[in-house]
C-alpha cells in the first residue's frame, strides 16, 4: 500500500515547523529542501522512512535508478499542500548530505505559510 500525501505532509510537518525564522525577518522561517527534509526524517521518524521506501524504493538523488523514490514524493506531495509554501532554487553543483540531486535543473524548496 502506497503512502498517502496527507500521510507525508502529517510526517513532514514537525520538521518544517522545528525551521528558525530568518534572523532578519522573523516572520518568514527558513526553507528546506526535500534532501535536507529526509535527512531529518531519517533521525526523527526512521519508521516511516523506512515505510516510504517498502512503498516507493530506495532512489534517492542522482543514480537512484527509479524516477520517483521516497525524497521525490515527498516533494510531491508538500508541493502540493496548501498549508506549504514551494519555491526552486537551481542544482547546480548541490550536494545535500550524502545526495546529489536527480539531474533535474532545479529542485523545490517547502517552508510552512
Amino acid at each position: 500500500m502506497s503512502v498517502s500525501d496527507q500521510q507525508i505532509v502529517a510526517a513532514c510537518s514537525p520538521v518544517l515547523e522545528s525551521v528558525a525564522y530568518h534572523p532578519e525577518n522573523a516572520s518568514e522561517r527558513i526553507f528546506l529542501n526535500a534532501y535536507q527534509i529526509w535527512l531529518l526524517l531519517e533521525q526523527d521518524n526512521p519508521d516511516f522512512c523506512r515505510e516510504l521506501g517498502h512503498s516507493y524504493g530506495t532512489a534517492k538523488g542522482k543514480g537512484g535508478g527509479h524516477s520517483v523514490g521516497p525524497i521525490q514524493r515527498i516533494a510531491q506531495a508538500l508541493g502540493r499542500c496548501p498549508n506549504v509554501e514551494t519555491r526552486y532554487m537551481c542544482t547546480k553543483h548541490i550536494i545535500v548530505g550524502e545526495f546529489e540531486p536527480s539531474g533535474d535543473p532545479d529542485c523545490g524548496i517547502f517552508r510552512l505559510r
